[in-house]
């Protein structure tokens, strides 16, 4: 449906705006989480990992 396929969108821009804080930035988890319109750190983290078969600290630590 076409709800779907904008809600997947908006997490494909989400998610990848969140890598690249993660990558380029110092930023805390949960601030990056908030910044990409996420409240629920929990939730953040699960469709992160979901998203990218690793957690936002691995996907960082994996940057440095």
């Amino acid at each position: 449906s076409e709800m779907c396929i904008r809600d997947r969108y908006v997490t494909d821009v989400r998610m990848k705006y969140a890598q690249q804080l993660l990558e380029q930035t110092t930023l805390p988890v949960k601030q990056i989480a908030n910044q990409t319109g996420y409240e629920n750190i929990s939730h953040f983290y699960h469709l992160f990992e979901d998203y990218f078969g690793k957690t936002p600290s691995k996907m960082r630590e994996d940057t440095l």
